[in-house]
């Protein structure tokens, strides 16, 4: 008998009946509710930005967004927490001869299959989070900040591009892939890797 109580994963209600499709190993890292959460830890493959990416990156440096620094084969771990209103990532990249970078972000439910991510400063990126052929796909789709409880559209996409993070499932192996790309100047941020649960 279903525990009507038990509270639900974040990335459940918003992807509703869509989150039955995801493949598994998917579906378990992100089955993440206040008290129970998930850690992942494996290889980043690359990290890079790319073309005029590396001159924005000190303003999204600013507002804790995206990994400021270059390289391969780069070991990092995310903990996956959650309240009531939010899913919780704190992601660690440990880069050879450098402090461990930690990136952190929260989202929370707008809408069915759209998602908000906040970074620093009440800045929050807009996802339509939706699944393909079992993987789940998360696409930018606006900006904005949070003023107390009046939310304020910050027109900034031409500047910072579309972000896009597909994760899915190999076996019991997990693969990401997030690229920033820009529809003027081409590819900015990249990063792709492979991992599992703890």
């Amino acid at each position: 008998m279903a525990d009507n109580n038990k509270p639900e994963p974040l990335m459940r209600r918003i992807l509703g009946a869509s989150w039955e499709q995801l493949a598994a190993p998917v579906r378990a890292h992100f089955n993440v509710t206040a008290g129970s959460p998930v850690r992942v830890s494996g290889v980043m493959d690359e990290v890079a930005q790319r073309g005029i990416g590396r001159l924005l990156f000190p303003l999204f440096g600013l507002f804790g967004v995206l990994v400021p620094y270059h390289g391969r084969d780069v070991p990092f771990s995310v903990e996956y927490s959650a309240d009531n209103d939010f899913l919780y990532w704190n992601r660690e990249f440990l880069f050879p001869g450098k402090r461990p970078y930690v990136f952190d972000s929260r989202m929370c439910f707008q809408a069915p299959g759209v998602g908000v991510e906040f970074v620093r400063f009440g800045i929050g990126i807009v996802m339509s989070v939706f699944c393909v052929d079992g993987a789940l796909v998360f696409q930018s789709n606006g900006f904005g900040i949070k003023l107390g409880r009046r939310w304020l559209p910050l027109p900034i996409g031409w500047l910072i591009g579309r972000a896009r993070i597909v994760e899915w499932g190999e076996g019991d192996l997990l693969r990401m892939e997030m690229t920033l790309d820009h529809p003027w100047l081409g590819r900015l941020f990249v990063y792709k890797g492979r991992f599992r649960i703890d």
